[in-house]
């Protein structure tokens, strides 16, 4: 039996086939019915749009795959209309109809990665599938009106709401970032041949004024007297230096969050006035992770794009913000501290620093990255960037590595679970990691260090024998070296491994984990419930049990410990009042209760022995499990001790 149509097919460029529910398939010609369930491709040369009956379109660039799933629509009954549809793989645009005016989540568009609530506007996309970029991004009707799209999936839901305001992802389970604002030139680059077959294009902002500069590319928006550059401004100078004082006002000094900023003021500014006010407008002047940079140094600013071909971009003598968009492109900075916003694509990218301290942003990149500051290039997906006397490095709001140099830089991982390699030179750095969970890792190196994340810094001896400090700041992991490391913990949830060398992990309060990795190491979980796992390297590891107090000490559990070799002390200043100073290994805890007596009892449990502080009044607390071991392997080593 047919399924209901839904649709006729519009304007149309090259071939496309349309397969039905029932199996049969056919090729497809404007004016063709559209029925529900039906999934269509179009050729590697093919575009069409699909009208739909409730005045919605839906457009399917070159190579693509769309379902439609399941479609309601009754005009004399709107309250329970919804439109569903998927896109597997390739670029689209979707104009919403009335079933989106009916209720929120009406009209749902999804992808491999990511599902699309469309409340009353138009959109474009990329699909593709786990693992690959997909991207969306909300655009303004053909007269003007801007509704508002949710895009969720498993790691959580982001709500865009400002015109090309786009999100990219690449996982189901990765959480969507805060929205980015795109030129005009890259959402044409990369949804204009599913954008073409609309019955009405969207309206987009206009370009930047090209630049008479041969082979170089076009420069977008040159403002705040911006050195050089021939192009005209799209904003009059003056109204963009109160607006880039608004900016100021508004991000600040300590985080990676003012390389987002910046980095959407570059896109914002390049589609023009408009633009860049809502993306000021859209600024969330209580937002205390939003704190000051650089911002109010810039007294002159560049900002130049590119398009979606292969450019060539030339900074300018003073500060440049280089946007360069798709394609293969040499960007050649000049001097100046300038700041590069890059996008890993198919193509390789040569970015010159020149002279200045320069930065390499990924903050609008859809996909984490690795950014090696010391081989100067950058790695992603399969793709590859190069980097020449670039200074500085601000990851993406992914899961990041990002390498430092023998120099000094300045690193922001910015949201993603990032790790970034230290490397102890003869400059003074800045690393930070951001949001999420991130790892400040030391191990390539082989000198000894002193990190405690309450201190917000570290100091060490550089090759020239002259003391140097690094900042850190917004980091939950340690990760040593080779060396006689002693790295301490914070408040938080931490994640300390020890490495190679004698090292002493301290976690702090918290649920922490502590891997001791090869040597003799000091293990001390401090307060919380905390995982001690040994290597069980026959090395003589010591495990302190301690903590603020006695009920803040918490449960430990210790792994791969080696009777024998490996020692557990209890802090008798914690573990106050104790008659002796050897552990109870022959009194369970209900008769331990009974008794008088402060004391360390350890009760076999299950192939493990469990410790339990216990104390005249009667009560007790478990203060740590020791895995795959037993009370008389313990006792006879005299494992357990009280100091």
């Amino acid at each position: 039996m047919a399924t209901k149509v839904i649709g006729t097919v519009g304007k149309m460029q090259g071939g496309a086939s349309v397969r039905h529910a029932d199996g049969s398939e056919e090729r497809l010609a404007v004016g063709g019915e559209i029925r529900e369930g039906d999934e269509i491709r179009t050729d590697s040369n093919g575009s069409l749009a699909v009208n739909l009956v409730d005045k919605s379109s839906v457009s399917l660039g070159p190579g693509g795959r769309l379902s439609l799933d399941d479609m309601a629509f009754d005009p004399a009954d709107l309250g329970g209309g919804h439109a569903h549809l998927t896109v597997h793989d390739g670029t689209f645009s979707v104009v919403s109809g009335m079933v989106a005016k009916t209720s929120p989540g009406a009209m749902q568009v999804k992808t491999p990665v990511m599902t699309i609530g469309v409340r009353g506007t138009t959109v474009a996309g990329q699909a593709a599938g786990e693992g690959q970029r997909n991207t969306i991004v909300l655009l303004a009707d053909p007269d003007g009106h801007v509704g508002e799209i949710v895009v969720s999936n498993a790691g959580g839901s982001q709500v865009v709401n400002s015109p090309m305001g786009a999100i990219s992802l690449s996982s189901a389970f990765q959480p969507p970032p805060p929205p980015v604002i795109l030129p005009p030139s890259q959402i044409m680059g990369m949804f204009g041949s599913a954008l073409s077959v609309l019955p009405q294009p969207p309206a987009l902002p206009p370009e930047p004024q090209p630049q008479d500069n041969g082979n170089q590319g076009d420069q977008g928006a040159q403002f705040i007297n911006g050195g050089t550059g021939e192009g005209d401004a799209l904003i009059p100078s003056g109204e963009v230096t109160g607006m880039i004082g608004q900016l100021g006002d508004l991000v600040g000094q300590e985080s990676g969050a003012a390389q987002q900023a910046i980095a959407q003021a570059v896109v914002a500014a390049a589609a023009g006035k408009e633009a860049f006010q809502d993306f000021l407008d859209a600024l969330d002047d209580d937002n205390d992770e939003q704190v000051d940079e650089v911002l109010d140094q810039l007294t002159q600013v560049n900002v130049i794009t590119g398009t979606a071909n292969s450019d060539t971009l030339t900074g300018t003598s003073g500060v440049d913000w280089i946007y360069p968009g798709q394609g293969g492109d040499k960007v050649y900075a000049m001097a100046g501290d300038d700041v590069i916003f890059a996008d890993l694509d198919a193509s390789y990218d040569t970015f010159f620093g020149g002279d200045g301290n320069d930065t390499i942003s990924y903050v609008l990149s859809g996909m984490g990255v690795t950014i090696d500051l010391g081989d100067q290039m950058v790695y992603g997906d399969g793709d590859t960037d190069g980097l020449n006397s670039i200074e500085n490095a601000s990851g993406s709001n992914h899961d990041d590595v990002i390498v430092a140099s023998n120099g000094a830089n300045t690193i922001h991982g910015n949201a993603g679970d990032d790790i970034i390699k230290v490397t102890l030179d003869v400059a003074n750095d800045l690393f930070d990691g951001g949001t999420g969970t991130d790892t400040l890792s030391f191990e390539d190196e082989v000198q000894s260090v002193e990190v405690s994340f309450n201190n917000g810094s570290f100091s060490y001896v550089g090759d020239d024998m002259q003391t140097y400090t690094d900042t850190i700041a917004n980091f939950e992991n340690l990760t040593g070296g080779s060396g006689d490391d002693r790295l301490t913990g914070d408040s938080g949830v931490n994640v300390l491994n020890g490495n190679g060398g004698d090292d002493t992990l301290e976690g702090g309060a918290g649920d922490d984990t502590l891997y001791d990795g090869t040597g003799n190491d000091s293990l001390i979980g401090g307060d919380g419930n905390d995982l001690i796992e040994l290597t069980g390297d026959n090395q003589a590891d010591v495990v302190k049990i301690t903590g603020s107090s006695a009920s803040a000490a918490g449960n430990d559990t210790i792994t791969n410990f080696e009777a024998g070799s490996d020692t557990i002390q209890i802090d008798s200043d914690v573990f106050v009042g104790l008659s002796s100073f050897v552990v109870n290994y022959a009194t369970d805890l209900a008769t331990a209760l009974t008794q008088n007596t402060t004391q360390i009892i350890g009760v076999e449990n299950g192939g493990s022995v469990e410790l339990y502080y216990v104390t005249s009044d009667h009560e007790s607390y478990q203060i740590a499990t020791i895995s795959d071991t037993t009370a008389g392997n313990l006792s006879s080593n005299g494992s357990v001790i009280v100091t």
